[in-house]
Protein backbone atom coordinates (compact mmCIF):
# COMPACT_ATOMS: atom_id res chain seq x y z
CA UNK A 1 0.00 0.00 0.00
CA UNK A 2 1.65 2.99 -0.85
CA UNK A 3 2.04 5.42 1.79
CA UNK A 4 2.84 9.45 2.27
CA UNK A 5 6.03 10.19 3.39
CA UNK A 6 6.01 13.13 5.45
CA UNK A 7 8.51 15.14 8.19
CA UNK A 8 6.65 17.34 10.58
CA UNK A 9 10.29 19.27 11.87
CA UNK A 10 9.91 22.16 14.45
CA UNK A 11 13.21 24.17 15.00
CA UNK A 12 13.83 26.86 17.94
CA UNK A 13 17.49 28.45 19.14
CA UNK A 14 17.35 29.87 21.85
CA UNK A 15 19.57 33.11 22.07
CA UNK A 16 20.04 34.50 26.08
CA UNK A 17 22.31 37.58 26.20
CA UNK A 18 24.47 36.35 28.89
CA UNK A 19 28.52 36.63 27.80
CA UNK A 20 30.31 33.79 27.32
CA UNK A 21 27.24 31.20 26.92
CA UNK A 22 25.80 31.87 23.66
CA UNK A 23 26.41 29.25 22.31
CA UNK A 24 24.75 26.99 25.03
CA UNK A 25 21.47 27.79 23.87
CA UNK A 26 21.19 26.57 20.65
CA UNK A 27 18.30 23.93 21.14
CA UNK A 28 16.48 21.95 18.31
CA UNK A 29 13.58 19.35 18.17
CA UNK A 30 11.49 17.69 15.70
CA UNK A 31 8.51 15.37 15.33
CA UNK A 32 9.47 12.87 12.73
CA UNK A 33 6.31 11.22 11.37
CA UNK A 34 6.22 8.72 8.13
CA UNK A 35 2.04 8.99 7.94
CA UNK A 36 -0.49 10.76 10.68
CA UNK A 37 -2.73 7.95 9.75
CA UNK A 38 -0.12 5.66 12.29
CA UNK A 39 0.72 5.72 15.72
CA UNK A 40 4.89 6.28 15.38
CA UNK A 41 7.02 5.97 18.58
CA UNK A 42 10.67 6.56 19.46
CA UNK A 43 11.08 4.47 22.04
CA UNK A 44 15.53 4.30 22.49
CA UNK A 45 18.05 6.28 21.23
CA UNK A 46 22.53 6.44 21.09
CA UNK A 47 24.83 8.85 19.84
CA UNK A 48 27.17 7.65 17.01
CA UNK A 49 30.52 8.31 15.73
CA UNK A 50 30.61 11.79 13.59
CA UNK A 51 27.74 13.71 15.90
CA UNK A 52 24.98 11.67 14.31
CA UNK A 53 21.87 9.89 16.68
CA UNK A 54 20.54 6.86 15.73
CA UNK A 55 17.09 6.45 17.36
CA UNK A 56 14.87 3.20 17.31
CA UNK A 57 10.95 2.39 17.89
CA UNK A 58 8.18 1.36 16.11
CA UNK A 59 5.17 2.58 13.82
CA UNK A 60 1.84 1.25 13.14
CA UNK A 61 -1.64 1.84 11.76
CA UNK A 62 -4.78 2.40 13.91
CA UNK A 63 -7.13 0.66 14.04
CA UNK A 64 -4.38 -1.70 12.86
CA UNK A 65 -4.77 -4.15 9.44
CA UNK A 66 -1.15 -4.14 8.49
CA UNK A 67 1.95 -5.65 10.77
CA UNK A 68 3.25 -2.72 12.98
CA UNK A 69 7.15 -1.83 11.42
CA UNK A 70 10.35 -1.66 13.75
CA UNK A 71 11.83 2.03 12.34
CA UNK A 72 15.55 2.91 12.85
CA UNK A 73 16.32 6.39 11.87
CA UNK A 74 19.67 7.90 11.63
CA UNK A 75 19.44 12.11 12.10
CA UNK A 76 22.43 14.27 12.06
CA UNK A 77 23.47 17.07 14.18
CA UNK A 78 21.33 19.50 12.84
CA UNK A 79 18.42 17.38 13.03
CA UNK A 80 18.59 16.39 9.21
CA UNK A 81 17.20 12.67 8.91
CA UNK A 82 20.27 10.77 7.12
CA UNK A 83 18.48 7.54 6.49
CA UNK A 84 15.60 6.17 7.53
CA UNK A 85 15.09 2.48 7.26
CA UNK A 86 11.59 0.23 8.50
CA UNK A 87 11.38 -3.94 9.18
CA UNK A 88 7.91 -6.09 9.28
CA UNK A 89 7.20 -9.22 10.58
CA UNK A 90 3.96 -11.46 10.83
CA UNK A 91 0.77 -10.27 12.17
CA UNK A 92 0.65 -12.19 15.20
CA UNK A 93 2.55 -10.24 17.51
CA UNK A 94 3.76 -5.92 17.51
CA UNK A 95 7.15 -5.41 15.96
CA UNK A 96 8.99 -3.43 17.96
CA UNK A 97 12.28 -1.66 18.66
CA UNK A 98 13.18 -0.62 22.30
CA UNK A 99 16.61 -0.47 22.52
CA UNK A 100 19.95 0.55 20.41
CA UNK A 101 23.97 0.59 20.56
CA UNK A 102 26.80 2.22 18.84
CA UNK A 103 29.09 0.22 17.49
CA UNK A 104 32.63 1.34 16.84
CA UNK A 105 32.85 1.56 13.25
CA UNK A 106 29.80 4.49 13.74
CA UNK A 107 27.14 1.44 13.03
CA UNK A 108 24.61 0.64 15.72
CA UNK A 109 22.85 -2.76 16.47
CA UNK A 110 19.53 -2.62 17.15
CA UNK A 111 17.34 -5.25 19.06
CA UNK A 112 13.65 -5.71 18.47
CA UNK A 113 10.71 -7.96 18.95
CA UNK A 114 9.53 -9.06 15.62
CA UNK A 115 7.25 -12.24 14.82
CA UNK A 116 8.92 -14.14 11.78
CA UNK A 117 7.98 -17.38 9.70
CA UNK A 118 10.24 -20.24 10.81
CA UNK A 119 11.50 -18.10 14.07
CA UNK A 120 11.53 -19.60 17.47
CA UNK A 121 7.95 -19.31 19.31
CA UNK A 122 5.37 -16.19 19.06
CA UNK A 123 7.60 -13.69 19.24
CA UNK A 124 11.47 -13.55 18.59
CA UNK A 125 14.00 -11.28 19.19
CA UNK A 126 15.81 -9.64 16.42
CA UNK A 127 19.19 -8.26 16.78
CA UNK A 128 20.95 -6.24 13.55
CA UNK A 129 24.08 -4.59 12.57
CA UNK A 130 23.75 -1.30 10.76
CA UNK A 131 26.58 0.05 9.17
CA UNK A 132 26.77 4.19 9.33
CA UNK A 133 24.98 3.96 6.18
CA UNK A 134 22.21 2.23 7.02
CA UNK A 135 23.80 -1.20 5.71
CA UNK A 136 22.70 -4.65 6.89
CA UNK A 137 25.92 -6.02 8.29
CA UNK A 138 24.92 -9.26 10.05
CA UNK A 139 21.98 -10.25 12.23
CA UNK A 140 20.89 -12.68 14.35
CA UNK A 141 17.36 -14.39 15.54
CA UNK A 142 17.37 -15.90 19.01
CA UNK A 143 14.27 -16.84 21.29
CA UNK A 144 12.75 -19.33 23.08
CA UNK A 145 9.42 -21.35 22.10
CA UNK A 146 7.53 -18.44 23.80
CA UNK A 147 6.48 -15.00 23.25
CA UNK A 148 9.81 -13.43 23.86
CA UNK A 149 9.54 -9.47 24.70
CA UNK A 150 10.81 -6.27 26.24
CA UNK A 151 14.26 -6.84 24.99
CA UNK A 152 17.18 -4.05 24.89
CA UNK A 153 20.59 -3.80 24.30
CA UNK A 154 23.87 -2.04 25.43
CA UNK A 155 27.43 -1.88 24.30
CA UNK A 156 29.82 -3.35 26.79
CA UNK A 157 32.51 -1.65 28.26
CA UNK A 158 35.54 -3.72 26.37
CA UNK A 159 33.54 -4.30 23.43
CA UNK A 160 30.51 -6.69 22.54
CA UNK A 161 27.05 -5.77 23.66
CA UNK A 162 24.81 -7.11 26.43
CA UNK A 163 21.11 -7.99 25.54
CA UNK A 164 18.28 -8.33 28.36
CA UNK A 165 14.69 -8.86 27.91
CA UNK A 166 11.72 -11.74 28.62
CA UNK A 167 10.18 -14.98 28.17
CA UNK A 168 6.48 -15.41 28.69
CA UNK A 169 5.41 -18.64 30.02
CA UNK A 170 2.01 -19.81 30.44
CA UNK A 171 2.18 -19.04 34.26
CA UNK A 172 5.61 -17.18 34.84
CA UNK A 173 8.25 -15.29 32.51
CA UNK A 174 11.58 -15.60 32.46
CA UNK A 175 14.18 -13.09 32.27
CA UNK A 176 17.10 -13.26 30.07
CA UNK A 177 20.80 -11.68 30.07
CA UNK A 178 22.60 -12.36 27.19
CA UNK A 179 26.10 -11.40 25.65
CA UNK A 180 27.37 -10.78 22.06
CA UNK A 181 30.59 -10.27 20.54
CA UNK A 182 31.13 -7.77 18.04
CA UNK A 183 30.57 -9.68 15.04
CA UNK A 184 27.40 -11.55 16.54
CA UNK A 185 28.85 -14.36 18.57
CA UNK A 186 27.21 -15.68 21.49
CA UNK A 187 29.43 -15.43 24.56
CA UNK A 188 27.52 -16.25 27.74
CA UNK A 189 23.62 -16.44 29.23
CA UNK A 190 22.20 -15.91 32.19
CA UNK A 191 18.37 -16.36 33.14
CA UNK A 192 16.47 -15.91 36.41
CA UNK A 193 13.38 -17.03 36.99
CA UNK A 194 10.35 -18.82 39.60
CA UNK A 195 7.51 -20.78 38.29
CA UNK A 196 5.73 -19.21 41.64
CA UNK A 197 7.29 -15.55 41.31
CA UNK A 198 7.34 -14.54 37.45
CA UNK A 199 10.35 -11.74 36.57
CA UNK A 200 9.14 -8.61 34.75
CA UNK A 201 9.81 -4.95 33.89
CA UNK A 202 8.47 -1.78 33.54
CA UNK A 203 9.32 1.54 31.47
CA UNK A 204 11.93 2.12 29.13
CA UNK A 205 15.62 1.54 30.11
CA UNK A 206 15.76 -1.44 32.91
CA UNK A 207 19.36 -2.33 31.28
CA UNK A 208 22.49 -0.13 31.73
CA UNK A 209 26.03 -0.92 30.99
CA UNK A 210 28.37 -0.60 33.68
CA UNK A 211 32.24 0.32 34.00
CA UNK A 212 33.70 -3.07 34.63
CA UNK A 213 32.66 -4.24 30.92
CA UNK A 214 29.35 -5.85 33.26
CA UNK A 215 26.02 -4.82 33.21
CA UNK A 216 23.09 -4.14 35.96
CA UNK A 217 19.44 -4.94 35.61
CA UNK A 218 16.17 -3.77 36.80
CA UNK A 219 13.12 -5.55 37.05
CA UNK A 220 10.36 -6.56 39.58
CA UNK A 221 9.77 -9.92 41.48
CA UNK A 222 6.72 -9.39 43.85
CA UNK A 223 8.51 -5.98 44.99
CA UNK A 224 12.05 -3.63 42.22
CA UNK A 225 14.55 -6.06 42.23
CA UNK A 226 18.54 -4.90 41.31
CA UNK A 227 21.15 -7.05 39.80
CA UNK A 228 24.61 -6.21 39.09
CA UNK A 229 26.33 -8.93 36.75
CA UNK A 230 30.57 -8.93 36.26
CA UNK A 231 31.73 -8.80 32.54
CA UNK A 232 31.55 -12.68 32.59
CA UNK A 233 28.34 -12.72 33.31
CA UNK A 234 29.27 -13.64 36.86
CA UNK A 235 26.25 -12.22 39.88
CA UNK A 236 28.17 -9.54 41.87
CA UNK A 237 25.12 -8.89 43.55
CA UNK A 238 21.13 -8.55 43.48
CA UNK A 239 19.30 -6.62 45.96
CA UNK A 240 15.67 -5.88 46.48
CA UNK A 241 13.86 -2.66 47.29
CA UNK A 242 11.15 -2.75 49.29
CA UNK A 243 8.42 -0.14 50.13
CA UNK A 244 7.78 1.70 53.35
CA UNK A 245 5.18 4.02 52.33
CA UNK A 246 2.08 4.99 53.51
CA UNK A 247 -0.66 2.90 52.17
CA UNK A 248 0.98 2.91 48.52
CA UNK A 249 -0.84 0.91 45.58
CA UNK A 250 2.20 0.51 43.47
CA UNK A 251 5.87 1.59 43.50
CA UNK A 252 8.12 0.89 40.87
CA UNK A 253 11.46 1.67 39.68
CA UNK A 254 11.32 2.11 35.59
CA UNK A 255 15.37 2.66 34.61
CA UNK A 256 18.55 2.30 35.74
CA UNK A 257 21.82 3.57 34.89
CA UNK A 258 25.51 3.54 36.62
CA UNK A 259 26.70 7.09 37.47
CA UNK A 260 30.31 8.87 36.84
CA UNK A 261 30.62 7.89 40.46
CA UNK A 262 30.06 4.49 40.32
CA UNK A 263 26.79 4.40 42.29
CA UNK A 264 23.21 3.94 40.65
CA UNK A 265 20.42 6.09 39.68
CA UNK A 266 17.12 4.39 39.46
CA UNK A 267 14.10 6.52 38.83
CA UNK A 268 9.82 5.73 38.84
CA UNK A 269 7.17 5.80 40.47
CA UNK A 270 5.32 5.78 44.05
CA UNK A 271 1.95 5.82 44.75
CA UNK A 272 1.68 7.82 48.43
CA UNK A 273 -1.82 9.04 49.51
CA UNK A 274 -3.30 8.77 46.23
CA UNK A 275 -1.09 10.87 44.65
CA UNK A 276 1.51 9.30 42.08
CA UNK A 277 5.12 10.60 42.43
CA UNK A 278 8.31 10.52 40.62
CA UNK A 279 10.67 8.43 42.94
CA UNK A 280 14.42 8.71 42.28
CA UNK A 281 16.73 6.56 44.27
CA UNK A 282 20.56 6.51 44.44
CA UNK A 283 22.78 3.16 45.26
CA UNK A 284 26.08 2.97 45.89
CA UNK A 285 28.77 1.23 44.47
CA UNK A 286 27.42 -1.82 45.98
CA UNK A 287 24.06 -1.65 45.87
CA UNK A 288 22.94 0.39 48.88
CA UNK A 289 21.00 3.02 49.49
CA UNK A 290 22.50 6.41 49.91
CA UNK A 291 19.33 8.69 49.47
CA UNK A 292 16.02 9.07 47.85
CA UNK A 293 13.57 11.86 46.84
CA UNK A 294 10.06 12.18 45.88
CA UNK A 295 9.10 14.75 43.71
CA UNK A 296 5.45 16.04 42.65
CA UNK A 297 4.06 18.33 40.19
CA UNK A 298 -0.22 19.30 40.20
CA UNK A 299 -1.07 16.14 38.87
CA UNK A 300 0.23 12.32 38.31
CA UNK A 301 4.14 13.04 38.54
CA UNK A 302 6.47 10.09 36.84
CA UNK A 303 10.21 9.25 36.21
CA UNK A 304 10.82 7.00 32.89
CA UNK A 305 14.78 7.87 32.49
CA UNK A 306 17.81 9.38 34.38
CA UNK A 307 21.63 9.69 33.61
CA UNK A 308 24.41 10.78 35.82
CA UNK A 309 26.53 13.74 35.88
CA UNK A 310 29.64 14.51 37.20
CA UNK A 311 27.75 17.26 39.18
CA UNK A 312 24.22 15.35 39.75
CA UNK A 313 21.46 14.15 37.43
CA UNK A 314 18.96 14.44 34.64
CA UNK A 315 16.18 12.98 34.52
CA UNK A 316 12.85 12.64 32.30
CA UNK A 317 9.35 11.97 32.81
CA UNK A 318 5.73 13.09 33.34
CA UNK A 319 3.97 16.09 34.90
CA UNK A 320 0.51 16.98 34.64
CA UNK A 321 0.01 14.86 31.39
CA UNK A 322 3.33 16.24 29.49
CA UNK A 323 7.10 15.43 29.34
CA UNK A 324 9.52 16.92 32.28
CA UNK A 325 12.88 17.11 32.36
CA UNK A 326 14.69 18.11 35.98
CA UNK A 327 18.46 18.07 36.48
CA UNK A 328 19.16 18.06 39.69
CA UNK A 329 22.17 18.23 42.40
CA UNK A 330 24.15 14.90 43.65
CA UNK A 331 21.92 15.34 46.87
CA UNK A 332 19.10 14.90 44.36
CA UNK A 333 17.96 18.25 45.04
CA UNK A 334 16.33 20.15 41.76
CA UNK A 335 18.44 22.63 39.93
CA UNK A 336 16.33 23.10 37.07
CA UNK A 337 12.92 21.87 35.49
CA UNK A 338 11.11 22.15 32.34
CA UNK A 339 8.73 20.56 30.36
CA UNK A 340 8.68 21.09 26.54
CA UNK A 341 5.88 20.45 24.08
CA UNK A 342 4.59 21.93 20.41
CA UNK A 343 2.39 24.64 20.16
CA UNK A 344 -1.09 22.30 19.70
CA UNK A 345 -0.48 19.85 22.10
CA UNK A 346 1.79 18.26 24.57
CA UNK A 347 4.42 15.28 24.05
CA UNK A 348 5.52 12.29 26.17
CA UNK A 349 9.35 11.79 26.91
CA UNK A 350 9.83 7.98 27.57
CA UNK A 351 13.73 8.45 27.49
CA UNK A 352 16.61 10.51 28.06
CA UNK A 353 20.67 10.17 26.45
CA UNK A 354 23.68 11.89 27.16
CA UNK A 355 25.54 12.97 23.93
CA UNK A 356 28.79 14.71 22.62
CA UNK A 357 29.11 18.45 23.37
CA UNK A 358 27.81 19.08 26.48
CA UNK A 359 24.44 17.91 25.30
CA UNK A 360 21.10 15.37 25.89
CA UNK A 361 18.29 14.16 23.88
CA UNK A 362 14.98 13.27 24.98
CA UNK A 363 12.91 11.34 22.69
CA UNK A 364 9.34 9.27 22.68
CA UNK A 365 5.76 10.56 21.43
CA UNK A 366 3.74 13.83 20.48
CA UNK A 367 0.17 13.22 21.26
CA UNK A 368 -0.98 15.48 18.90
CA UNK A 369 0.35 13.93 15.56
CA UNK A 370 1.32 10.59 16.97
CA UNK A 371 4.62 10.84 15.79
CA UNK A 372 8.13 10.15 17.21
CA UNK A 373 9.49 13.38 18.73
CA UNK A 374 13.13 14.16 19.81
CA UNK A 375 14.82 16.64 21.05
CA UNK A 376 18.34 17.52 21.41
CA UNK A 377 19.22 20.59 24.26
CA UNK A 378 22.16 21.37 26.58
CA UNK A 379 22.85 20.71 29.70
CA UNK A 380 23.35 23.56 30.78
CA UNK A 381 19.72 25.10 29.76
CA UNK A 382 16.80 25.10 31.90
CA UNK A 383 15.02 27.38 34.16
CA UNK A 384 13.76 27.23 37.61
CA UNK A 385 10.33 26.33 37.81
CA UNK A 386 7.98 27.38 40.83
CA UNK A 387 5.70 24.66 42.20
CA UNK A 388 7.64 21.54 41.95
CA UNK A 389 7.19 20.12 45.79
CA UNK A 390 10.56 17.74 46.58
CA UNK A 391 10.13 15.30 50.14
CA UNK A 392 12.82 14.01 51.65
CA UNK A 393 10.23 12.30 53.95
CA UNK A 394 7.36 10.86 51.89
CA UNK A 395 9.54 7.54 50.68
CA UNK A 396 11.04 6.36 53.36
CA UNK A 397 13.71 3.82 53.44
CA UNK A 398 12.54 0.01 55.14
CA UNK A 399 15.68 -1.40 57.21
CA UNK A 400 15.22 -5.01 55.33
CA UNK A 401 16.21 -3.01 51.86
CA UNK A 402 19.93 -3.72 52.25
CA UNK A 403 19.62 -7.55 52.43
CA UNK A 404 20.70 -9.43 49.60
CA UNK A 405 17.98 -11.53 48.08
CA UNK A 406 18.88 -14.44 46.12
CA UNK A 407 16.35 -15.95 43.60
CA UNK A 408 15.22 -19.37 44.78
CA UNK A 409 14.49 -20.59 40.82
CA UNK A 410 12.63 -23.22 40.38
CA UNK A 411 13.23 -23.37 36.62
CA UNK A 412 15.70 -25.01 34.63
CA UNK A 413 18.24 -21.69 34.16
CA UNK A 414 21.06 -23.19 32.00
CA UNK A 415 23.21 -21.13 29.44
CA UNK A 416 21.13 -23.08 26.84
CA UNK A 417 17.58 -21.87 27.74
CA UNK A 418 17.59 -19.37 24.98
CA UNK A 419 18.39 -20.29 20.96
CA UNK A 420 20.49 -18.53 18.56
CA UNK A 421 20.05 -18.71 14.63
CA UNK A 422 22.81 -17.66 12.54
CA UNK A 423 21.21 -17.47 9.24
CA UNK A 424 17.46 -17.11 9.92
CA UNK A 425 15.03 -18.81 7.79
CA UNK A 426 13.80 -14.95 7.18
CA UNK A 427 16.61 -12.41 6.48
CA UNK A 428 16.62 -8.74 7.26
CA UNK A 429 16.85 -8.30 3.57
CA UNK A 430 13.46 -9.58 3.09
CA UNK A 431 11.91 -7.71 5.39
CA UNK A 432 12.93 -5.23 5.07
CA UNK A 433 11.36 -1.93 3.42
CA UNK A 434 13.17 1.10 3.02
CA UNK A 435 11.91 4.45 2.65
CA UNK A 436 13.63 7.16 2.56
CA UNK A 437 12.25 10.32 4.51
CA UNK A 438 11.35 13.58 2.12
CA UNK A 439 12.98 16.40 3.63
CA UNK A 440 11.70 19.03 1.49
CA UNK A 441 8.11 18.40 3.44
CA UNK A 442 8.76 20.89 6.60
CA UNK A 443 6.57 22.61 8.64
CA UNK A 444 7.52 24.64 10.48
CA UNK A 445 5.53 25.14 13.79
CA UNK A 446 5.47 27.02 16.99
CA UNK A 447 7.58 25.55 20.19
CA UNK A 448 6.90 26.04 23.74
CA UNK A 449 9.66 25.96 26.18
CA UNK A 450 8.58 25.20 29.87
CA UNK A 451 6.21 27.49 31.80
CA UNK A 452 7.37 31.37 32.67
CA UNK A 453 10.11 31.36 29.50
CA UNK A 454 7.87 32.95 27.01
CA UNK A 455 6.72 35.66 29.74
CA UNK A 456 10.23 36.68 30.37
CA UNK A 457 10.62 35.28 34.22
CA UNK A 458 14.88 34.41 34.66
CA UNK A 459 14.55 34.70 38.75
CA UNK A 460 17.00 32.43 39.83
CA UNK A 461 19.28 32.26 36.71
CA UNK A 462 22.26 32.75 38.51
CA UNK A 463 21.62 29.99 40.39
CA UNK A 464 21.25 27.86 37.46
CA UNK A 465 24.35 28.55 35.59
CA UNK A 466 27.32 28.49 38.67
Amino acid sequence: MPRRTAVVLSLCVTLIAIPGLLSAYMLWSGIYQINPAFDEWFRGAAPVLGGDWVVVGTMGDSPTTLPSEIRITRIDQTGAVQWDKHVTGGMASPNISRGVAASPDGGCVTVAEITVVGGFGGGDVLVTKWSSNGTVQWHRLIGTAVNDTRFYIVPAAGGGYIVSGLSWFDTYDLLHIVKLAEDGTWLWQKSFGDVDASVTSFGYSPLAATADGGCVYLGWRGSNFVVKLLANGTVQWMRQIDEDLPTPNHYYFYSVSQDPGGGYILVGEAEIDGLDRLWLLRLDGSGFIDWQKTMFVAERTLGYGAVGLDDGYLVTGMAAGNNWFVRTYLNGDIRWERSYEFAAGAALAANIVLGPGETFVGIGRDYRSRGGWFLRAPISSGIVGAGCFVSDTDCTVDSSIGNIVEFDSTTPVADGIMDIDYSPAVTVSNLTANRQIDCSEVNDEGFVMGDGFESGDFSGWSDVFE
